[in-house]
């Protein structure tokens, strides 16, 4: 009996090795698959940070250069063209009639290219996002984009219109210009819907056109719409783009807000 009782405390404490052994193993093996998990996820996290950085300081020069571009534009070019049709209108009075009819046709190209650079500019200037915010400056880029007669724009807002910090409205302006930019070099539409759909908690932006589309998984076509979804990501939001060679473009970009921002 004795034998067997030893026996049998053997095998438990062989047991209660083999259990302790396995059960020390499995959270061995346990924690070093969360900490290669969470080792992933830190690198993930810091090439996306990576990435955000190098974003935000392209998107800063870019801002700078076109703000100076914007400036040079008022102070320099408008300046000269104002000055040049102030001469054409003081110099009507020494001519003929034949003659002063041909100053005055001068004269209004140089009052449209004067409305142009000014549309121009303000696409361009911070400033006047700034001041007037993302709709205005929505609605002066479709002026601008309309006086071609190519195209018929439409713009919808929805809900209550709220005022977002500045580096959103200026980035989301910055998709819609290059969205609109894309759709007329390449889409071939007639017609261009910009839907802006407020929420407490939302801003939804669609730019639809009736173009004749394009293979979004096609490679050529991959950098512009990364972009798009990568500036959509900066600010907190995300992008979708819908498309075939048959049915036009949709981009939906889908940017939180909060109640405390409203006005």
């Amino acid at each position: 009996m004795e034998y067997k009782k030893v026996i049998l405390l053997f095998v438990f404490i062989c047991s209660l090795i083999f259990v302790f052994l396995t059960t020390s193993i499995v959270l061995v093996v346990f924690k070093y698959q969360k900490k290669r998990r969470l080792h992933k996820i830190n690198i993930l996290d810091l090439k996306t940070e990576h990435e955000n950085q190098i974003l935000k300081a392209q998107i800063k020069v870019q801002e700078q250069t076109f703000q100076h571009i914007a400036n040079e534009i008022h102070d320099n070019i408008g300046q000269k063209l104002s000055f040049a049709k102030l001469q054409l209108n003081v110099m009507q009075d020494f001519y003929n009639k034949h003659q002063q009819e041909i100053i005055q046709e001068i004269a209004e190209v140089i009052t449209e290219s004067l409305s142009d650079l000014r549309n121009l500019s303000r696409s361009l200037s911070l400033d006047f996002i700034a001041n007037n915010g993302f709709i205005k400056a929505v609605e002066n880029e479709i002026e601008k984009l309309n006086k071609s007669g190519l195209y018929q724009f439409k713009l919808i807002v929805q809900g209550d219109s709220q005022f977002l910090d500045l580096d959103k409205e200026l980035m989301l302006f910055r998709i819609v210009q290059e969205s609109l930019n894309n759709v007329v070099k390449h889409a071939q539409a007639k017609q261009i819907l910009i839907k802006l759909h407020y929420t407490a908690n939302s801003l939804l932006v669609n730019i639809e056109d009736d173009g004749i589309g394009f293979d979004v998984n096609k490679k050529s076509n991959g950098s512009g719409l990364s972009n798009i979804s990568k500036r959509a990501q900066s600010i907190g939001g995300f992008a979708t783009i819908n498309s075939s060679t048959s049915t036009g473009t949709i981009i939906q970009i889908n940017i939180p807000i909060y109640e405390s921002q409203k006005v």
